[in-house]
């Protein structure tokens, strides 16, 4: 009776772990910012309770009650004027943006110099 038991139990833990793994994708890449946002619109909604949602949409009901939250405080924010600080530079992206900027100058004063000899562009520097 008891190893019996144990078969149920691992048959079901088996069956939960398959349904969790072919779950897993479903609102990973691209679009999942939309999924959310449509999973979350729906909880705000309240048409349907969290369960409903949960099994309607593949997600648990954590998850979705979490991405409502976020959605309210999205809205807050949106709405209540506060910018949101940008993203600082990286110090490496600063580095190549400056060495674009110097390779775009040598060519402007390389074109202004053999524009000026061929006279086409008269004006010195």
């Amino acid at each position: 009776i008891i190893w019996s038991c144990v078969n149920r139990a691992f048959f079901i833990v088996c069956l939960q772990w398959t349904d969790l793994t072919s779950m897993r994708g479903h609102f990973r890449g691209q679009g999942q910012g939309e999924f959310k946002s449509r999973v979350a619109l729906e909880a705000i909604r309240g048409d349907q309770t969290l369960a409903e949602l949960a099994s309607k949409h593949g997600v648990h009901q954590t998850m979705i009650a979490q991405w409502k939250r976020q959605a309210i405080e999205g809205m807050a924010t949106t709405f209540s004027g506060k910018q949101t600080p940008e993203a600082a530079a990286s110090p490496a992206d600063v580095e190549k943006l400056h060495a674009k900027i110097g390779q775009l100058l040598v060519e402007r004063d390389f074109l202004r110099d053999a524009s000026v000899r061929l006279g086409v562009f008269r004006g010195g520097k």
